[in-house]
């Protein structure tokens, strides 16, 4: 047997050729295989088989090696566009090099690395649907940056299915958790959060979720992030129908495992249970981890202890300030968990401001539905009261701040879906899924050192990124020049230290320049602000022992 190779409009075609005699003459039969991809590795394409692999010896067909991807088919009917967009992907790659960041993103194991960058970049730099990769990168400086990108539809669908197993999750979770405890310190105190990702396709991570009375067709994406700096340390994606409930442990284990062993806790109110909260202690009723949560009203600790909190609470001694809000707050200890012998002190409140806003709805709600006088003093009990739990004890002026940090982690959850496109999925495979997952985790993490850095809000940092994506420039021969930089952007140059070149050359398709050193450090902790602490602590009383 041997390949029989033709040659049609500057590409070959394959044919596999078997001798055959009949009596004195002889004669081949061919099989077709298809166009040739990689002759030496044995690689063909054909609309039958896609890619695939063909022993010439054995005659035996086969699956292409992982991380293989061939060339994107040129399209003749396209030029080079001579203006580019250039500022958001040069700041990106000039960061990505300078921070470190793209050493951890080359542990996904993908073969080309140019797809792999270009795919990360499209993730921050663009909005726009996936189908329009291949548009984005060719009307960017990104073509010059990563020239040997494939971002075709079907190219960067194969790419994100084999992202997205969990292999390649854990090999980015890993060297990325070791990335954020060196750089941005060692804060082993974690926020922990679930979030909706809305997919009506039909995979086994889609299904009905009922969260806070809403129904909804969904997956869950489940999220620690460092405390400290709000930023991602571990995600993973559960079926919709996971409810928060699930175990706390677990999660906490699977931090563990990729090296991020968690000293405290902010959870939200959906894993406050009786079994996960029996979790966070030891054998001995000690809470090993230490934890804040908003309670569920359930539990008949807590219908106990509200009422008895609340009575005498509007006094001087409760007043305590928070901001701009005035509340009445008191501490009194409970015991908590299935057996109910887990100490715990739960923190209970009146918020004045809340309570008048809750108060004006309740009675706007009585005249429109006709509500009785006892259902208006029924509803008239609980306005305006909060109540937080705490494994260990703080003081009652410092519980607010202490719960209210997990307002991070919604913000970073409110970037990965509006600014790195978590949402909408677009997604009908669970590999896929994963894959745009993992992509849009990298982008929403990148985002958030670069609102560190520059100290800014999550508005303020879009509006830089569109300054950076209206910086354009033009190519000449053999050299691209930007255009000048507006001040927002050329702001973002000053604090990163990026250099807005004159004019770059250009030699075999892409930028003639050397990547950045490693700058130790260029993104640091977020400094710390000074609180003036305000109130009085008004009851110091120990919980319960068991």
């Amino acid at each position: 047997m041997y390949l029989a190779i033709t040659e049609k409009g500057g590409r070959q075609y394959a044919s596999a050729a078997v001798p055959r005699r009949d009596g004195r003459r002889t004669h081949d039969d061919y099989t077709y295989l298809g166009r040739v991809v990689d002759r030496e590795r044995g690689v063909f394409c054909s609309r039958e088989r896609g890619y695939f692999t063909f022993d010439v010896a054995t005659g035996e067909y086969g699956r292409v090696p992982d991380g293989f991807e061939p060339d994107a088919p040129e399209d003749g009917r396209r030029s080079r566009p001579r203006t580019l967009s250039f500022g958001d992907a040069w700041v990106l790659d000039q960061l990505m090099h300078r921070s470190g960041l793209w050493d951890v993103v080359d542990e996904v194991p993908w073969a080309n690395r140019d797809t792999l960058h270009a795919m990360v970049a499209f993730y921050m730099c663009s909005r726009l649907a996936n189908c329009h990769a291949e548009e984005w990168w060719r009307t960017s400086v990104a073509s010059l940056l990563w020239p040997g990108a494939r971002l075709d539809s079907q190219g960067v669908s194969e790419f994100l299915e084999k992202v997205g197993s969990r292999e390649s999750t854990l090999a980015f979770q890993e060297p990325y958790a070791r990335f954020v405890l060196g750089g941005l310190g060692d804060d082993t105190n974690v926020m922990i959060d679930s979030t909706g990702l809305p997919n009506g396709s039909g995979m086994y991570l889609t299904r009905v979720n009922v969260h806070e009375g809403k129904v909804s067709v969904e997956a869950r994406l489940a999220v620690v992030a460092q405390r400290s700096t709000a930023i991602h340390l571990w995600w993973e994606l559960l079926p919709g129908s996971a409810s928060d409930a699930m175990s706390l442990r677990r999660i906490i284990a699977r931090c563990e495992g990729i090296g991020v062993h968690v000293d405290s806790c902010l959870i939200d109110a959906g894993y406050c249970t009786d079994a996960n909260l029996d979790e966070l202690y030891d054998d001995g009723h000690g809470c090993v981890t230490p934890y804040v949560t908003r309670p569920r009203p359930n539990p008949s600790w807590y219908r106990e202890a509200v009422p008895r909190a609340l009575e005498g609470i509007e006094s001087r001694e409760n007043l305590v300030q928070y901001g701009d809000r005035h509340l009445f707050v008191r501490r009194v200890p409970v015991m908590v968990g299935k057996g109910h012998d887990q100490p715990a002190w739960l923190y209970v409140g009146i918020d004045t401001s809340r309570l008048s806003d809750e108060l004006h709805k309740l009675l706007v709600r009585a005249r429109r539905k006709r509500l009785s006088m006892d259902q208006v003093y029924e509803g008239l009990e609980n306005q305006g009261v909060f109540a937080l739990l705490s494994g260990t004890p703080h003081e009652v002026e410092d519980i607010l701040p202490e719960y209210y940090v997990r307002q991070g982690i919604e913000q970073l959850n409110d970037v990965a879906k509006g600014y790195t496109k978590l949402l909408p999925t677009r997604c009908h495979t669970v590999e896929t899924f994963t894959g745009h997952v993992l992509l849009s985790m990298i982008g929403s993490s990148v985002m958030r050192f670069m609102q560190i850095r520059l100290n800014d809000g999550e508005a303020y940092l879009a509006s830089r990124m569109e300054a950076l994506r209206s910086q354009g420039c033009i190519l000449y021969k053999g050299r691209l020049v930007p255009d000048e930089p507006i001040q927002p952007a050329n702001e973002v140059y000053q604090l990163f230290g990026v250099e807005v070149p004159t004019s770059v050359p250009i030699r075999g398709g892409s930028l003639a320049v050397d990547p950045p050193r490693v700058t130790p450090r260029l993104f640091r902790p977020p400094k710390r602000r000074v609180r003036k602490r305000r109130g009085r602590l008004a009851d110091t009383g120990a919980a319960a022992k068991p």
